[in-house]
């Protein structure tokens, strides 16, 4: 396995861990045996793996994919492109690719989680927004931006499944109400 490795995700049925590769355009296996090898083919379709998620329910690996400087085959004029990938979880292969609108702005989504609904909440490490993606849906939403993001990284959910906590780099981290949309920074104890 070589590349820009940015993200991982565990599948409990099988023991396998997935790597997204930035570099690469690819996701990575290393299965129950310990052994590795490439999980998705190459395809155009695909921008650079970051983070990933299992969701076993609908058969399906998630990735955040994105065009950014250390992508295979970047150019300046692909800043922005950006979105979700869903790939077979069985095969491999690629099932369909929810991008972002078109926009000037440059963009990255680098993280994203399962939320109990099947819904997909992705993080913009550039614009400071969160993005969700519904179940079925094709198109991503912008669900919410805040002058509190700014430099989204992971996220997850609450145990009820009603608050995103959010990791930004710069801000420490955040809660983010799903119902009122509205966002808190979580103080962090002295120690």
């Amino acid at each position: 396995m070589t590349g820009l490795i940015e993200g991982i995700s565990w599948r409990a049925q099988t023991n396998e861990f997935f790597f997204g590769d930035v570099h690469h355009r690819a996701v990575w296996v290393n299965a129950a045996d310990g052994k590795v090898r490439r999980f998705t083919e190459p395809s155009e379709a695909l921008f650079g793996v970051f983070g990933l998620v299992v969701d076993e329910d609908r058969g399906a690996l998630w990735a955040a994919t994105s065009m950014a400087p250390g992508v295979a085959g970047y150019t300046p004029a692909q800043d922005g492109v950006a979105g979700l990938a869903e790939f077979d979880l069985a095969t491999g292969q690629l099932r369909r690719v929810a991008r972002l609108p078109a926009d000037p702005r440059a963009r990255v989504i680098g993280d994203l989680a399962l939320a109990p609904d099947g819904s997909l909440f992705a993080t913009d490490s550039i614009d400071g927004a969160l993005w969700r993606l519904a179940p079925r849906g094709r198109e991503l939403e912008r669900f919410l931006a805040s002058e509190e993001f700014l430099s989204l990284q992971g996220l997850a959910f609450s145990a009820d499944g009603k608050n995103l906590f959010v990791a930004d780099h710069l801000n420490g981290l955040l809660r983010v109400n799903l119902a009122e949309r509205t966002v808190r920074r979580v103080e962090q104890p002295p120690n």
